[in-house]
């Protein structure tokens, strides 16, 4: 019930916001009532007051890094593992700092399990992601009274297909070659070609099957993005193509990286280092900073339906669906998938 007036107060808000009577000196702007608005903020207090109690704050070396998700009584917390380094502590609600240590990762889903020495905590309720229907309210949790920050689910819950998400780990600084590129049979197809590019005048053309970088076997887009990735401007790396029914080998010399993305970019970093490669994700149009993923996203009626993973552009968040959280639970608690060292 409490929802359903939700529901009527916000679409209260929203018209009382877009259709103005009075005169223009007590007009209030459309802006001021939209996502980002202070009256629709504390309008979610009721729908996070809940999950609210089951979410942390992590702090790294006395920095704010990310959120967490209580997901066992007895201290266990879950967050994205990306963010960690150093000593690791966890704020909670109430106001506790407890230490914390690293018992599981999970690379492919950015994902980390912390131990903390507590009790009598609240664990998350998780609710399936099928409820998260395209249009609907999203709201990111932090340990507060009211959200971090609200948006739209814009995508509903999919599954990793290549080039539908950016590169794990994208980064200015790498060496550039200068191709788009889609999966080929034994390695990366050249999907084209920019214009005087490194990867132009070393004479890649389109339909080229990449296979190796520097005799390190290229077996799909990923890999060919990480090994051009690990080299910087003005490397000069070794590629074998297969074109056509020819092997070819040719030499690039990498350039930097022009800047042809998202201007936040430029401006302080503003997205996740790591925003892509995920096994499934669930899309929101938040505007959420990177320190405030590893938290909670639930829907108008407060259902939690995923965590918040990573800022990957503009208007894009993704969430991982809860779907695939919940089969995960039990080997981050096992000790089975240890941290394992962070890719160079």
């Amino acid at each position: 019930m409490k929802h359903y007036f939700l529901r009527i107060s916000l679409i209260a808000l929203l018209v009382g916001g877009l259709v103005v009577a009075s005169p223009p000196a007590f007009a209030q702007k459309s802006s001021d009532f939209g996502k980002g608005s202070p009256q629709i903020v504390k309008a979610f207090a009721p729908v996070v007051a809940g999950p609210s109690q089951s979410t942390v704050r992590i702090r790294c070396n006395g920095k704010d890094v990310a959120l967490g998700t209580i997901t066992g009584a007895n201290g266990w917390i879950l967050t994205k593992a990306g963010q960690l380094e150093g000593n690791i502590v966890c704020r909670l609600k109430d106001g506790r700092e407890l230490p914390a240590v690293i018992v599981g990762v999970h690379k492919d889903c950015d994902l980390a399990m912390l131990k903390i020495e507590a009790t009598g905590l609240k664990p998350v309720t998780w609710s399936d992601s099928k409820v998260a229907t395209v249009g609907r309210w999203a709201a990111s949790v932090a340990p507060a009274a009211e959200p971090v920050a609200l948006g739209v689910f814009s995508v509903a819950t999919r599954a990793f297909k290549p080039g539908d998400q950016p590169p794990k780990n994208p980064d200015s600084k790498t060496g550039y070659l200068g191709v788009f590129l889609e999966e080929g049979n034994g390695g990366a197809k050249v999907k084209s070609v920019e214009p005087r590019s490194p990867a132009a005048k070393a004479g890649i053309k389109v339909n080229d099957i990449v296979t190796h970088v520097n005799k390190k076997a290229v077996v799909d887009m990923e890999s060919l993005i990480n090994a051009v990735g690990r080299h910087k401007p003005g490397a000069e790396i070794t590629l074998k193509i297969n074109r056509g029914k020819e092997k070819v080998e040719v030499k690039a010399k990498l350039a930097s990286r022009p800047f042809t993305g998202n201007p936040q970019e430029l401006m302080g970093s503003t997205l996740s280092k790591r925003r892509g490669g995920f096994p499934a994700i669930l899309q929101h149009d938040t505007v959420l900073r990177p320190i405030d993923c590893g938290g909670p996203v639930v829907d108008l009626d407060g259902k939690v339906v995923g965590i918040n993973i990573a800022r990957a552009g503009r208007t894009e968040t993704y969430a991982l669906p809860t779907e695939t959280i919940r089969e995960l639970l039990a080997d981050l608690m096992s000790g089975n998938l240890p941290p394992a060292p962070k890719e160079e």
